[in-house]
């Protein structure tokens, strides 16, 4: 793609000199000194001359000849010379670098483009950051015929070179660096970076395209699993990895459910970890929704550990169950663990007991009964509960409090936690790969 001159003038060809004067060129600099004159000593073993003496490193230094009396046609055949017999009689055009900087795209007379859509590539860069409108007026198929590079209208923060492409294309850079970018993140950062306001519909459509450019199509990402976990037993002897799916008579099976436990997790978890497991589910934001089921549990520096997870269409008594199927299998324990002991998550607890009982001093009262050490305070907090509100009691009342309330739990496992801390972590971390916690 060239940009050519409207009249364009033939470049005319260089004279011939004949003369007998001895030269000396350098690259990008010409010995402008008589004919008496010699190099100075100051550029001695610098360059590398035609007889094959190497200097330092330097201004490389050609001797064409040291012959006075020899005349020459050309004054430097090896700057000179075309690169081949079609390019003699052309005008040598610079080539657009295609990696230049948003905001530092300039058009000169005579600039060549590899392709037609690198030339509207650059057109939109260039059109876009300065805040105009462009129409395409019709040109030849290998150049445009008159540039016009001064403009006098005022600058406009929309532009209709600014299609969803363009846009996906910026925002997939930042995406590399900034995974979990929201969409109002988005637009902040296409003005600032790129000063053009866009509508919310969109930054969303762009930035989706953009998350299936970097990360790959959700839907295409499901006919893999099969291999994944093909991978990974391969790659991670005794690890478990099931698939679960709904065979279909005329297409391919369907999505139903995925267990997965790595072989170094649940041994680490039997050697180091603490006789405790916290389970929790958190949703899937995904095109295709489902909630994750976790186990995890603590290590020796009040760490979490995963122990196994599982995606499953909605979280029920049956995917529950069949979650810690998998999970009795896996680390050798009885009949999904009947002498287990078990607690309740107090915040859990907390959470749905605000939602009936708004008074301040109720709340706090929930909190103060788990934190007792004693049977005897127990009591005391859950008699002044009763007197400020009955039905507060009553709600309380209910769960076992060995379940919640550390003055009655097992000396068992030794971890007075009365929240799943260890599970929230755990979501916390995944949070930005498109999970949501409950």
């Amino acid at each position: 793609m060239d940009i050519a001159k409207k009249n364009s003038v033939q470049k005319r060809p260089s004279k011939k000199y004949k003369g007998t004067r001895r030269k000396h060129i350098m690259r990008d600099e010409r010995y402008n000194g008589s004919k008496n004159d010699t190099i100075g000593g100051g550029l001695s073993g610098i360059g590398t001359s035609l007889g094959g003496t190497s200097g330092s490193v330097g201004p490389t230094i050609e001797e064409l000849d040291s012959d006075y009396d020899k005349p020459y046609d050309y004054e430097s055949e090896a700057f000179n010379s075309p690169v081949s017999s079609e390019d003699e009689g052309r005008t040598a055009y610079d080539a657009f670098n295609e990696e230049t900087e948003y905001g530092e795209v300039e058009f000169k007379v005579g600039q060549t483009f590899t392709t037609m859509e690198a030339f509207k590539s650059a057109l939109k860069n260039y059109f876009v950051y300065e805040g105009k409108d462009v129409m395409y007026l019709k040109n030849e198929k290998q150049r445009v015929k008159t540039l016009f590079n001064e403009h006098n209208c005022g600058r406009n923060f929309s532009s209709n070179l600014a299609d969803r492409q363009w846009v996906t294309s910026k925002l997939v850079k930042r995406l590399l660096t900034q995974p979990d970018m929201k969409p109002k993140q988005a637009m902040e950062y296409m003005i600032e970076d790129y000063n053009i306001q866009l509508s919310g519909k969109m930054i969303s459509r762009a930035l989706k395209a953009a998350r299936e450019e970097v990360i790959g199509d959700e839907g295409a990402q499901y006919g893999k699993i099969r291999d994944y976990l093909m991978e990974l037993h391969r790659t991670n002897p005794g690890s478990t990895a099931r698939l679960d799916v709904i065979p279909q008579p005329e297409s391919l099976p369907l999505f139903d459910r995925l267990y997965i436990s790595l072989d170094a997790c649940k041994k680490g978890f039997i050697e180091g970890c603490r006789p405790l497991i916290g389970l929790d589910g958190c949703f899937l934001k995904g095109y295709y929704g489902g909630q994750l089921l976790s186990a995890v549990g603590q290590d020796g520096n009040n760490h979490f550990f995963v122990i196994a997870y599982a995606v499953v269409p909605n979280e029920c008594k049956d995917t529950w169950k069949w979650f810690l199927t998998q999970l009795q299998h896996d680390l050798a324990l009885k009949d999904i663990f009947p002498r287990a002991f078990h607690r309740n998550c107090v915040l859990h607890i907390w959470k749905n007991f605000i939602k009936q009982f708004k008074d301040q001093q109720t709340k706090q009262l929930v909190w103060d009964c788990a934190r007792c050490t004693t049977q005897i305070e127990f009591k005391a907090a859950m008699e002044k509960l009763k007197q400020i509100s009955v039905p507060a009691w009553e709600y309380l009342d209910r769960f076992d409090p060995a379940a919640w309330s550390k003055a009655f739990f097992s000396p068992g496992p030794k971890v007075d936690n009365i929240t799943n801390n260890m599970c929230e972590v755990w979501n916390a971390k995944i949070l930005h790969t498109g999970v949501s916690q409950y």
